[in-house]
């Protein structure tokens, strides 16, 4: 799966990368909320899932997503955040679908999201070609 992932601290950009390039995945890594918007822009569908951080400089994750919806509503998003706060829950539940984690986390973790997002990717594409 091709996979944007999202965070202004770079060392966490370099481990979600190298732990997904382990699991199989490409990667394309943006520091900042403007900059992946700029790179989602370029090839929308060439995204299967989001990884964003929530608080950024620039545009934060909330404000990604919404922008990303606004394009394509169905990629996946995972938000990844040491600080969930009470007034993100709204958005988090407006922005399907989507899955969270709190920093910090075990890989696996984020590994177990993906994969569960694969399968039902793979899922639909049997029903679509077995009702074709």
């Amino acid at each position: 799966m091709k996979i944007l992932i999202v965070d202004d601290e770079k060392l966490i950009l370099d481990i979600f990368e190298e732990y997904l390039e382990i699991c199989g995945h490409v990667s394309v890594t943006a520091q900042n909320g403007r900059q992946a918007l700029d790179f989602y822009l370029e090839d929308p569908d060439g995204f299967d899932i989001v990884v964003t951080d929530i608080n950024m400089p620039i545009i934060d994750g909330i404000e990604l997503a919404y922008r990303i919806r606004a394009v394509r509503l169905q990629t996946p998003i995972i938000f990844v955040s040491g600080r969930l706060e009470a007034d993100m829950w709204d958005d988090i539940n407006q922005l399907q679908p989507c899955e969270w984690l709190k920093k910090p986390f075990p890989l696996e973790q984020l590994g177990q999201l993906i994969d569960s997002w694969q399968a039902r990717r793979f899922e639909k594409t049997a029903r679509l070609k077995t009702a074709a």
